[in-house]
């Protein structure tokens, strides 16, 4: 996962990607823990859409990379990759209809 680190100035948008990366990096840990929560991932998918909202580039980069985590813990684990995709996709959906209207 990305994480930035500020050095000489901190302007506001990089502070916001921050949070929420880490945001979305907790929903995610919380998510894969608990198998059966479903919130979690839809919590992770909300933060990760906020990030994209934020930087676009970075956010895009770790939406893909949350994808691609979810995919391989589901297909190591053994669980189901398309349900948990769903809610996350359907959480990062959510802020950008809402930015959009």
């Amino acid at each position: 996962m990305y994480m930035q680190s500020e050095v000489v100035q901190v302007f506001y948008d990089y502070v916001m990607m921050d949070i929420f990366s880490c945001a979305a990096t907790y929903f995610l840990i919380k998510a894969i823990k608990n198998d059966d929560r479903k919130k979690y991932f839809i919590l992770a998918g909300i933060a990760t859409s906020l990030f994209i909202l934020t930087k676009q580039n970075m956010g895009l980069l770790f939406w893909i990379y949350s994808i691609i985590l979810i995919c391989s813990v589901s297909l190591v684990l053994r669980r189901s990759v398309k349900e948990k995709l769903i809610y996350f996709i359907t959480g990062s959906i959510v802020p950008i209809f809402i930015t959009i209207i």
